[in-house]
């Protein structure tokens, strides 16, 4: 299933088109609504939605980019989390994407960080038996 998202029911969304900085922004929380699973955006909503956002880059690191061609190599990413504000101005923002509740979405973020711990357990055990 394809990934559809609309922002024309987000204030101003035209000012968000007008930037690569803005469009990445917007690209970036089209692409968390995914395991985010919360659609549209609301006012209601989007303290929860920035939580989740939060979480999942606390757990698994920031996700907006910027590539800095200038910079030495091995430097040339600068990373920053997602603001608050960021998804406060996107309020509107709609995707297609599956509803996940807090309790399905916390579970998620665990199971994942759960098989990455048991990946890294099983390649130090690889390590070590390869240097026995």
């Amino acid at each position: 299933m394809s990934l559809d998202w609309d922002i024309t029911d987000v204030k101003n969304w035209e000012e968000l088109t007008e930037s690569e900085d803005e469009k990445q922004i917007t690209q970036t929380l089209v692409f968390h609504s995914v395991p985010v699973g919360i659609s549209p955006i609301t006012e209601k909503n989007w303290k929860e939605f920035y939580i989740r956002v939060a979480v999942w880059e606390k757990a698994f690191g920031a996700t907006l980019r910027k590539h800095n061609i200038e910079a030495p190599e091995g430097e040339r990413f600068e990373e920053r989390p997602i603001r608050p504000n960021d998804v406060r101005r996107r309020i509107g923002l709609r995707t297609n994407v599956s509803k996940v509740t807090k309790d399905q979405f916390n579970a998620m973020v665990t199971n994942a960080l759960r098989r990455d711990i048991e990946w890294e357990l099983r390649q130090d055990q690889i390590d070590s038996d390869v240097r026995t």
